[in-house]
């Protein structure tokens, strides 16, 4: 590594890539248009069937920064961890195929970092719907900085899950790993980068773009398995917090059970016979033991605490509404 480099600490941007081979370009120009002059961007093609993996190749040949891992299809959880696998950065960070980030996202971000001397910095994020423009980055620059516990505990108790509007260190990173095979895997995870954080930097300065994609994972979650693996990554926390006595162990507990409650709207509005049958088994008996303990209602609106009131007893109720949520789903689709 030159003297000009040593200055500049490595920074991993790992992309997982499937079938966006509309919106690929976009955001791997993102991230090379970076003011931070010592990146290596990890393109992780997950068995994309279109021309993804060819369009990742060109850009290898043309920057050296670039490297491309190609593999099977196994999922994002999958595709996440190949990048972390071969990572060689000081810093690292995840950037989804489909988005896109603005230029001086690295350069600001890490030296946050270094001058505060933290390891997770976020930025803020704008949201941006079919057909919006881009917005140039804003926010006042300011930095709310707190201990890992205390954002840890915010962490848990209001299941602030996304990983890709931040930089990390390697060891906030450590030994974690995404779940592979199982959606909603960044609230499995962040928390556990957390938990290795000593501090933990929020920077108010917007420099990621969230594409709403109708065809993405977090768009199209009305399916059972999809929310059975959000149920998973909300028991494993609530378990957490009452393994680690954190002191938010009744927030997660009702996350936990609105996490139950959500999977069983997805199976009631649209389950097959099979899947009614299994997650029913799987899900009502957790719902009457909870329905009781009023710290299960503290994160519930008015609609879940009333799901679970219910629960065992009049499920018509939520069997009805359930109809409802999906069939006003579909219309704001078609009407979009």
């Amino acid at each position: 590594m030159n003297e000009y480099n040593e200055k500049y600490k490595l920074i991993s941007v790992i992309v997982p890539i499937y079938k966006v081979e509309a919106y690929l370009r976009r955001g791997i120009d993102s991230i090379l248009a970076q003011d931070y002059p010592n990146i290596e961007v990890i393109l992780v093609d997950d068995g994309s069937p279109d021309n993804c993996g060819k369009i990742c190749d060109e850009y290898a040949k043309k920057d050296k920064r670039i490297r491309v891992i190609h593999k099977p299809n196994g999922g994002l959880s999958y595709a996440r961890n190949a990048g972390l696998d071969v990572a060689k950065g000081e810093y690292i960070s995840f950037i989804d195929s489909d988005d896109s980030i603005l230029p001086y996202m690295y350069s600001t971000m890490i030296k946050v970092i270094e001058n505060n001397n933290l390891d997770i910095v976020t930025c803020g994020v704008q949201r941006i719907k079919p057909g919006e423009k881009i917005k140039e980055t804003y926010g006042d620059g300011s930095v709310c900085i707190v201990d890992g516990r205390e954002a840890l505990i915010n962490c848990l108790a209001n299941d602030g899950a996304a990983v890709w509007c931040k930089v990390y260190t390697k060891k906030a990173i450590g030994d974690v790993r995404f779940p592979v095979g199982r959606i909603f895997e960044d609230s499995a995870t962040m928390y556990l980068f957390i938990a290795n954080a000593e501090k933990v930097g929020y920077l108010n300065k917007v420099f990621y773009n969230y594409y709403y994609n109708g065809n993405s994972i977090t768009q199209t979650s009305f399916a059972p398995k999809a929310r059975w693996d959000y149920v998973l990554a909300r028991k494993e926390a609530f378990e957490y917090s009452v393994a680690k006595n954190i002191p938010c162990i009744k927030e997660c507990k009702s996350l936990y059970v609105k996490a139950l409650l959500s999977c069983m709207t997805a199976v009631y509005a649209c389950g097959t016979d099979s899947e009614k049958r299994m997650y029913k088994e799987k899900i009502i008996p957790e719902l009457i033991k909870y329905k009781s303990d009023k710290d299960s209602y503290c994160k519930l609106n008015s609609k879940y605490k009333i799901w679970l009131k219910f629960s065992g007893d009049f499920n018509i109720i939520h069997i009805i509404s359930a109809k409802i949520s999906l069939f006003s789903k579909k219309c704001k689709k078609l009407f979009r």
